[in-house]
C-alpha cells in the first residue's frame, strides 16, 4: 500500500516537473537557464521534484515560484521585490 501512494507521488512530481519545463522553453528559455539568472540552486529544485524536499516555506515558495514563471507570470517577482524593500 505504501509503495502504491510512493510510486502515485512520484509519478505526480514528475508530471510537475516536465510540465514546468515545458513551460519555460514555450518561452524561449528553460528552467537551468530561470535558476542561473534568479540564483536558484538548481539542485534545491531537483530535490523538490524528486520528493527528497518535501515541506517548509521556502519548499512552498520555490514551488510556486516556479510555477508561476513557468507559465510566464512575473507579478510574484514585483511582489517579492517590494515585500524585501520593506
Amino acid at each position: 500500500m505504501q509503495q502504491k501512494k510512493e510510486a502515485k507521488r512520484s509519478e505526480k512530481l514528475k508530471k510537475e516537473i516536465q510540465a514546468i519545463r515545458i513551460g519555460f522553453i514555450k518561452q524561449g528559455s528553460s528552467l537551468n537557464r530561470f535558476c542561473t539568472e534568479n540564483r536558484i540552486n538548481a539542485s534545491n529544485v531537483y530535490k523538490l521534484f524528486s520528493g527528497r524536499w518535501v515541506s517548509g516555506d521556502k519548499h512552498d515558495q520555490l514551488k510556486t515560484r516556479l510555477i508561476n514563471a513557468s507559465k510566464g507570470k512575473t507579478d510574484f517577482l514585483t511582489k517579492q521585490s517590494s515585500s524585501q524593500a520593506e
